[in-house]
């Protein structure tokens, strides 16, 4: 059993972090087959006439404190084996433009200590998550490890999509999802289509049953009438094939939020007592009534509200996560834990985490909706004496060379305090790998860009990495004044479908290819984006690309111009 509920676990900046700490980041832990529940699933049919009690078995204990004035530990992720052991994975910050990277910890039910902290997936410059890898969401199967994760490329903070990396080993490296395969460049595993001012879509949690993937993601949009549209959604996908982030198909709508702001992500799971699906999220999130809300299904669909607690859990609490083992299965004879982000001044935040037991019951149980949270203050901590590498970086984050211009390669290390990157001056100690010679030379730190191509790097130091890119162009093409010249469009999504019952309002986004080597996704009529060509009598298309419905069933194309480049994009509304 975990005993995580003593006063001895501590996170990095936790007072005695170091003390607790059983490996370094250097060593790169891997899970022994022999811990891992390889039982036959046991899939149960549901009762429909039954219902899951959840019962808070503690009052919990924090294993994330503060270590300055700006630090977190939310969104966590957990994974259980048999021996007691946790793999855990959180939100924390990033550095240097980057607002989130996801870390990693191991908890060892023997020493009753966990690993030391590190990075395991990291934005990559210039790409579609180049401002942030946060949100996680772990699942392990066919022997990697996927995380599911946030961004966007909106500085706003707005139109996040999501994506997926895998791994063999659960502190990484991870390789992202492209579109078609692993590696390289990362691209939306659930792309955003809808008003661009809205959060999104994000969040993501997984489970695999059977052979199904079920993929479930916050949907944060808008009516055209404005109203707010808060939902768990759900895509579903063949376990079995590599490649399953393709065969992901959209399921629909599990529930809508009761709170449309208040109410944040599920973290989903499938108990197998049961044969339910049960989720996890908060609800009155940051105020003194937030409370942890339950959802359950008997098909991993539609999803109904069956508990609501408050009575035991910290004030302000957000951004809950719900252990399971590496499947995303419960069996109830296992220790459940929940953990959530708490704390009243923002982006200082304390991570805690209860016990939990689900049964069967009769009714669902909201006893607990008028009970009330406990005030605890969040303290700083100290910052270790010894400091360790969390993660690496590289800044900038992207390279963009001329033919025959010569470099450096700059790394930089982000350790336990997070009070900013520190630069790397032995350069002995650094190794890049993983690069096309054809395209780059690199000896020590210095580089020279040998022909016009794109390659990504790994950087390698004190046992952690970062994979970057160097994009390189001909002599002649201007890396800066030529930023404005659009050279060519690509539709971001090649059709829109639009229910014209449901009224949901969606946008118009293409990706346009600049002189300068750089790209964007552009929508608005001050980027110069035009629209036309399509039929007016089954749509409207507003001058910032969002699409009205006039209630009529048809299809058309949309022209989309900028610049002296276009696209077509099709909009279907039945």
């Amino acid at each position: 059993m975990l005993t995580v509920v003593t006063a001895a676990i501590a996170f990095a900046g936790c007072a005695g972090g170091n003390d607790n700490t059983k490996k370094s980041g250097s060593e790169k832990p891997a899970v022994d087959p022999g811990i891992i529940y390889e039982e036959p699933e046991t899939l149960v049919n549901a009762d429909p006439e039954k219902h899951m009690r959840i019962t808070l078995l503690d009052d919990g204990t924090d294993i994330f404190q503060p270590v300055n004035g700006y630090s977190y530990r939310y969104g966590p992720t957990m994974l259980t084996y048999k021996d007691g052991t946790m793999d855990a994975w959180f939100a924390t910050p990033g550095t240097h433009g980057e607002w989130d990277w996801i870390t990693y910890r191991r908890y060892d039910s023997v020493t009753g200590t966990w690993t030391k902290e590190v990075a395991a997936v990291q934005p990559t410059g210039e790409s579609w998550d180049r401002l942030s890898c946060c949100d996680p969401g772990a699942v392990y199967f066919g022997g990697y490890y996927y995380i599911g994760y946030t961004s966007t490329v909106d500085i706003g903070g707005v139109r996040n999509n999501v994506y997926v990396a895998r791994s063999r080993i659960p502190d990484g490296p991870y390789e992202k999802w492209n579109g078609s395969g692993w590696g390289g460049d990362p691209y939306p595993v659930i792309y955003y289509d809808g008003k661009a001012d809205e959060f999104g879509a994000g969040e993501p949690a997984m489970t695999v049953v059977g052979d199904t993937i079920y993929f479930y993601y916050t949907w944060k949009s808008a009516y055209s009438s404005g109203a707010k549209i808060n939902q768990l959604r759900v895509s579903t996908g063949n376990a079995n094939d590599e490649n399953w982030p393709a065969t992901l198909t959209y399921r629909g709508v599990c529930f809508d939020c009761a709170s449309p702001t208040g109410q944040d992500s599920s973290d989903v799971k499938y108990v197998e007592d049961y044969g339910k699906f049960l989720a996890v999220c908060t609800d009155e999130r940051f105020t003194d009534k937030s409370a942890l809300v339950f959802y359950e299904s008997d098909d991993g669909l539609a999803f109904t509200r069956i508990a609501e607690l408050h009575t035991g859990l910290a004030c302000k609490l957000h951004n809950s996560g719900m252990s399971s083992r590496q499947n995303g299965h419960i069996n109830t004879a296992d220790t459940v834990y929940v953990a959530y982000a708490y704390g009243s001044d923002w982006g200082v935040w304390a991570t805690r985490m209860h016990r939990i037991s689900i049964t069967l019951a009769d009714e669902p149980d909201f006893s607990d909706k008028n009970g009330k949270n406990t005030e605890y203050k969040v303290e700083l901590a100290e910052v270790p004496d010894t400091l360790w590498t969390v993660g690496i970086t590289t800044l900038p984050h992207a390279y963009r060379q001329l033919v025959g211009d010569e470099f450096v390669l700059s790394v930089y290390v982000m350790d336990t305090a997070f009070a900013g990157p520190k630069a790397v001056t032995d350069a002995k100690a650094i190794k890049f790998t993983g690069y096309d010679r054809s395209v780059i030379s690199v000896s020590g730190t210095s580089a020279k860009a040998l022909r016009a191509g794109e390659t990504f790097v790994t950087a390698e130091y004190d046992g952690r990495s970062t994979t970057f890119p160097v994009r390189v162009y001909e002599r002649g093409t201007d890396l800066i004044a030529g930023a404005g010249n659009i050279l060519s469009l690509k539709a971001t999504e090649t059709e829109y479908v639009i229910d014209i019952g449901s009224r949901e309002a969606l946008q118009i986004r293409v990706t346009a290819a600049y002189a300068d080597g750089t790209w964007n996704e552009i929508f608005k009529a001050e980027e110069g984006v035009a629209y036309s060509g399509y039929d007016t009598d089954i749509i409207r298309v507003s001058k910032d690309g969002a699409i009205s419905s006039r209630k009529q069933k048809g299809e058309t194309w949309v022209t989309v111009t900028a610049g002296n480049a276009e696209v077509k994009v099709k909009v279907i509304c039945r």
